[in-house]
C-alpha cells in the first residue's frame, strides 16, 4: 500500500505531467499511469468531452452516457465519491436511476471533472483490497481532478485555435480562453477583501489574475502579464493560472511568494519551447491575529508592482509605500525574483496594476501615468474602492480613446 508521502508525490507527478499534455489522449494516458502507479485508485478509466464524453487514454471502447439528471447530480457533487456513500446521499427520486447507472459502470469510485459548470469528463477506479477511501485520499482525487479538468479546457482550446485561421475567429478563441480565468469584481478571500478592476484591450493582450486560499488560512493573490497579444498570450494565461491552482492547492506553511513564482517560471518555460515570457507580482497576505499585526509577503518578477496605501496621521492623507522589484520575467533563462514584506495596519490597502494602466492614452496622445495615478489614490478614502476609482479616473482620461493594452487594478484590504 502506498504511503501518504508518496500519493502527495504521485499527485505533484500527476499536475506535473499534465501541464505537457497536447490532448485528450495524453491527459487520459497520464491519469491512468500515474493514479494507477501510487494513487488510492486502481483499473483506472477516464472519459473526456465538452459534449459527449469519449474514452480518452484508450482508444478503444464507446461513449459514456450520462442521463441528464445523473450529469446535473455529479456537477453539483464536483468531488469524488465512492459508490457505498451513495447510500447516505438524500437522492429521492434519482437514487433509482443514479445506483443503476453507476453499477452499469461497475467501478468503486466516482470522480467528477468539472469546468466554468460543466461536466466535462469522469474518472473511475476501483479501491484496493476493499477498503474505504481516506479523507486524505479525497482530498487529492479532488485536487488532481481540478487539474484533469484545466488540462483538458486548455487542450480543447488549442484544438479550436489551431483549427482556424482567420483573424477574427483567433480573436474570438482567445476570448474565451480569458474568459477560463476568474472574472473581475470583488470577493472575500481568506478573510482578505480582494476588488478587481479590468478592461481589455482593443486586442487580445496578456494580463491575468489569481486569488486563492492556502491551506494554512493565508491570502493568495497573483498579478501578471503575458508579453504579446493574441491566441498565445491568453492561452500562456490560461496555463499560468491553471498552474496558479495547482500550486495553491499543494502549498504548505513553508511556501514563499518566490515559491510559487519559481514554479510559475518552470511552467512558463515549459511552453512553446520556452518562447513566452510572464511579468508577475504574487502576494501572500497574514491577517492580524491578538498582538500580532497583518503581513504582506511579495515577490516580483519583472512586473511594474504598485503601492502600499495607508493613513499618513495627518487628518486624511494618504501615504503611498512603492511595492517595487528588480525581477526578471517568469520564461527568462537567467529568471529571479524580488521579495520584500510590510506589516499591516488598520485601513492599509495594497494596490497593484499593470503596465497598460499608466500607458493608457487619450485621444491627444498623453498617456494617464504615475503621477495621475498617485494622485488618485492620495485622493481616495482607501479600501478595495481604491480599484474601481483608479479605473474610473483613467476612464475619464481615455475617453473613447482605444486601449492598446489591458488596464488591471487589484486592490487587496486585509
Amino acid at each position: 500500500m502506498a504511503t501518504a508521502p508518496a500519493r502527495d508525490r504521485a499527485l505533484e507527478a500527476l499536475i506535473d505531467a499534465l501541464e505537457f499534455a497536447e490532448s485528450d489522449h495524453e491527459i487520459g494516458a497520464t491519469v491512468r499511469a500515474q493514479l494507477g502507479r501510487a494513487g488510492p485508485l486502481a483499473d483506472v478509466r477516464i472519459w473526456l468531452g465538452d459534449d459527449a464524453l469519449r474514452p480518452a487514454g484508450d482508444r478503444t471502447g464507446p461513449e459514456l452516457a450520462v442521463p441528464a439528471e445523473v450529469r446535473a447530480f455529479l456537477l453539483r457533487l464536483d468531488r469524488p465519491i465512492p459508490i457505498g456513500d451513495l447510500a447516505t446521499e438524500r437522492l429521492g427520486r434519482l437514487r433509482p436511476p443514479l445506483l443503476a447507472w453507476a453499477g452499469a459502470i461497475g467501478a468503486d469510485v466516482l470522480v467528477p471533472l468539472c469546468e466554468r459548470d460543466q461536466l466535462i469528463g469522469l474518472v473511475v477506479g476501483n479501491l484496493t483490497g476493499g477498503r474505504a477511501l481516506r479523507d486524505l485520499e479525497r482530498r487529492q482525487l479532488a485536487e488532481g481532478a481540478r487539474a484533469i479538468a484545466r488540462a483538458h479546457t486548455v487542450t480543447s482550446l488549442r484544438r479550436g485555435i489551431e483549427a482556424r485561421a482567420s483573424l477574427s475567429r483567433e480573436v474570438e478563441l482567445a476570448d474565451v480562453v480569458r474568459q477560463a480565468r476568474t472574472s473581475g469584481g470583488r470577493r472575500m478571500v481568506a478573510g482578505v477583501e480582494v476588488a478587481i478592476a479590468y478592461h481589455p484591450a482593443a486586442h487580445v493582450a496578456g494580463d491575468l489574475w489569481f486569488t486563492g486560499e492556502l491551506a494554512d488560512g493565508r491570502a493568495f493573490v497573483l498579478i501578471g502579464d503575458v508579453t504579446g497579444r493574441g491566441t498565445p498570450a491568453a492561452l500562456v494565461s490560461a496555463a499560468v493560472i491553471g498552474a496558479c491552482q495547482s500550486a495553491t492547492g499543494l502549498a504548505d506553511a513553508t511556501a514563499t511568494p518566490a515559491s510559487v513564482l519559481t514554479h510559475l517560471h518552470q511552467v512558463v518555460r515549459a511552453i512553446d519551447g520556452g518562447r513566452h515570457r510572464v511579468t508577475a507580482t504574487a502576494l501572500m497576505i497574514e491577517r492580524a491575529q491578538g498582538d500580532a499585526p497583518g503581513r504582506v509577503s511579495l515577490a516580483i518578477a519583472g512586473h511594474r508592482g504598485g503601492y502600499l496605501a495607508r493613513a499618513s496621521g495627518a487628518g486624511d492623507a494618504i501615504e503611498l509605500v512603492p511595492l517595487v522589484g528588480r525581477g526578471a520575467p517568469l520564461g527568462e533563462p537567467e529568471w529571479r525574483t524580488s521579495e520584500l514584506a510590510h506589516d499591516l495596519a488598520p485601513g492599509d490597502t495594497i494596490v497593484v496594476v499593470s503596465d497598460g494602466v499608466t500607458a493608457a492614452r487619450n485621444r491627444a496622445g498623453a498617456a494617464w501615468g504615475e503621477r495621475r495615478l498617485q494622485r488618485t489614490l492620495r485622493g481616495a478614502s482607501g479600501g478595495v474602492a481604491l480599484a474601481e476609482v483608479t479605473l474610473a479616473a483613467l476612464d475619464d482620461h481615455v475617453g473613447d480613446n482605444r486601449l492598446d493594452d489591458d488596464v488591471l487594478v487589484v486592490a487587496v484590504a486585509p
